[in-house]
């Protein structure tokens, strides 16, 4: 009798070859190329969230060759403090998006090798010590100025499977909720464009998204804060 799971790999990558086709034909733009990517930056914004706060991402970087500083304030600030995991996952996809699309444009993906998510996490991995080494030089500063016991509130209780839901629905809340105004400049900077592109796509300037972008992550961190408040109260 034929293996079952080595007939459905088999399916698998047929498919994932046929969606590179389409893709490609489309030339990497347009509708479906958005759905794919809007798909595929969610699974890896999850996934990240979800390293960060335990560390398996260090030990990803590690595994191709790329040793990342994680000391234990880094630790505590990683586990703790989910902001910080929020911002950067959302920097290391949006990074990762306009190489990912070269690459496939490039004919780097094989299906035969791996999948189209895991190859998609792959190219946040390689691009995460980026984003991670930035985020760290500014955490030293920062805590020069600042000791870390004030930073930060005392450690919670251990998460159970009521937090991992809560905050995968959180992370999803977010994702679907931004304004069209920030999901559009989201979509053309994961497209490749530049800030000043993206700017006269949509016929304002880089300073103007600078700022739009600002407000939306202040308003965004007060109401995170307010919906926390009574919590905060009750305890």
């Amino acid at each position: 009798m034929p293996d079952p799971g080595q007939e459905h790999r088999k399916a698998v990558r047929e498919a994932e070859s046929a969606i590179l086709d389409i893709l490609a034909r489309d030339e990497f733009q347009g509708p479906r190329w958005e759905r794919t990517t809007s798909s595929l930056a969610e699974y890896g914004w999850l996934t990240l969230v979800k390293w960060l706060g335990t560390g398996q991402i260090f030990d990803r970087c590690l595994a191709i060759g790329r040793r990342l500083p994680h000391n234990e304030a880094a630790r505590i600030v990683l586990l703790h403090d989910w902001d910080t995991r929020f911002e950067l996952a959302s920097d290391t996809v949006l990074a990762a998006l306009p190489k990912f699309r070269e690459r496939l444009a490039s004919g780097q993906w094989d299906p035969e090798q791996a999948s189209l998510t895991t190859y998609f996490v792959g190219a946040l991995i390689l691009e995460f010590p980026n984003i991670y080494r930035r985020w760290e030089r500014g955490r030293v500063l920062a805590e020069k100025e600042a000791p870390l016991d004030v930073m930060f509130d005392a450690p919670s209780a251990e998460r159970g499977p009521a937090a991992h839901a809560a905050a995968h629905d959180e992370i999803q809340r977010i994702l679907w909720t931004m304004p069209p105004d920030i999901r559009k400049i989201v979509q053309l900077r994961a497209d490749g464009y530049t800030l000043a592109e993206a700017a006269k796509i949509l016929g304002t300037t880089t300073k103007a998204i600078e700022h739009r972008m600002a407000r939306w992550r202040t308003r965004y961190t007060k109401r995170r804060t307010a919906e926390q408040s009574p919590q905060a109260d009750r305890s």
